[in-house]
């Protein structure tokens, strides 16, 4: 009986490792297929070919991860319950943090690729004293504009967790006041 349970246990992570590993593919040549459209669309514009430029390795990884959470959720559905699905859990909920970082990587290329685009079209223009003031403005805002992002994209993959939501949003209350009387100050 105890080899029984270790053969069907055995052979249920293997199929849900292969269900993720297949989605992961998936994943990534569906990421591969939107970089390739994204370049041949930057040839026309400038903004795609930036974004394909700055998010090519974020989409990456979050086409592999969202594949890997898909493919793993589906074969942990498809297998009976097992002694063994708080350990399906955590790594379910690794796979969820991941992808919370990995949008917020995406989204952090994108603000890159925003700047560069702004960046390269006013220098373009011809007015040096104007694009190195744009360019100064530029950078500023990408900065704050990362550093929310990043911000965002912590607090959203502790928010996975369920006994931090209480804190965090109480947390996150605090600072949206304090943030109104800063604003108002």
């Amino acid at each position: 009986q105890t080899v029984e349970a270790v053969a069907t246990t055995t052979v249920n992570v293997f199929y849900i490792a292969l269900r993720a590993g297949l989605g992961a593919l998936a994943g990534i040549a569906i990421a591969f297929v939107g970089i390739v459209v994204l370049r041949t669309l930057g040839r026309r514009q400038t903004i795609y070919a930036e974004i394909s430029r700055y998010t090519r390795n974020a989409l990456y990884a979050l086409g592999g991860l969202t594949g890997a959470y898909l493919g793993a959720q589906l074969a942990v559905v498809a297998v009976a319950t097992p002694d063994w699905a708080q350990y399906a859990t955590q790594a379910m909920q690794t796979l969820r943090i991941c992808i919370i970082l990995a949008v917020a990587w995406v989204v952090v290329g994108l603000v890159k690729a925003l700047e560069a685009s702004i960046v390269s079209g006013v220098r373009s223009s011809g007015d040096p004293g104007r694009a190195n003031r744009v360019t100064t403005q530029a950078q500023i805002l990408r900065r704050v504009a990362e550093v929310i992002i990043v911000i965002c994209g912590i607090v959203g993959a502790i928010m996975t967790f369920p006994a931090a939501r209480v804190a965090m949003g109480s947390l996150l209350a605090s600072a949206g006041l304090i943030s109104v009387i800063a604003g108002l100050a």
